[in-house]
């Protein structure tokens, strides 16, 4: 029957994680993480039925079955409860798809799953809005250096704003006065590998910024690893603090 394959949903969504491990060939592939093998399979799903009552409803879309061959598709929903009393349910939700093999017996088992969340992974966010703006801040940033304008800086720099730099701190006007003062003359200043990680109103911002530079008629380039720590606050974000290393 072409209902036959994605059965063994029905047996998860009660909590009978030995029969969706009895479903799954000894090379099976589950993704969501990697559990390899029947058995890698079953160990995952019984951690987790150890720690969590689960409300899971997987309804299908779509069955396809060409020979001995079958795949469906449609999408989930879990709650994730914790045994353990006063902590707060879990939940999330998405689509999957799977292949299905039908055996000797005129049985089927699943060659791989492959579920998706709708949720955004840790750190980012659904829209990219707030990762585009911090990105956009640090280009500000080094376009400053090069120009010796602190004025655009000066708009999202806190307060309460540190530089640590090889050890050496630095306040928020003093960082200032030597975006405006430094005697090195830029010629080009950018940042590459860039990377922004998003937890509601905090986030943090990893970069390598490079300069082309002279001062007093001397080479002055330099690259510095950074990492910056921003929070949003009245809707803007602002940077509380900065970590500078040299790269040699």
């Amino acid at each position: 029957m072409v209902g036959q394959p994605i059965r063994p949903f029905k047996a998860a969504s009660r909590g009978r994680h030995h029969t969706t491990g009895l479903t799954w060939y000894d090379d099976a592939d589950n993704h969501f993480p990697v559990a390899v093998g029947k058995a890698a399979v079953k160990a995952l799903a019984a951690a987790g039925f150890s720690v969590f009552t689960f409300e899971f409803q997987a309804p299908v879309d779509d069955v396809r079955v060409t020979g001995d061959t079958a795949v469906a598709r449609g999408t989930w929903s879990i709650t994730l409860t914790p045994k353990v009393d006063g902590m707060a349910a879990v939940s999330d939700s998405g689509s999957w798809a799977l292949s299905a093999s039908r055996q000797a017996d005129r049985s089927w088992k699943w060659d791989w799953v492959i579920p998706n969340s709708s949720q955004p992974m840790p750190g980012t966010t659904a829209a990219g809005g707030d990762e585009q703006a911090l990105l956009q801040l640090e280009a500000q940033w080094s376009a400053a250096d090069a120009a010796k304008d602190p004025s655009v800086v000066d708009k999202f720099l806190a307060k309460e704003f540190v530089s640590v730099f090889d050890g050496q701190t630095s306040t928020r006007a003093q960082v200032l006065a030597e975006i405006k003062n430094s005697a090195s003359k830029i010629e080009s200043a950018g940042n590459s590998d860039v990377r922004t990680a998003v937890f509601g109103e905090t986030a943090i911002v990893h970069g390598l910024y490079s300069e082309k530079s002279t001062t007093n008629g001397k080479d002055s380039s330099q690259r510095i690893r950074y990492t910056e720590v921003y929070v949003k606050r009245d809707g803007r974000w602002q940077c509380v603090t900065q970590f500078l290393a040299k790269v040699s």
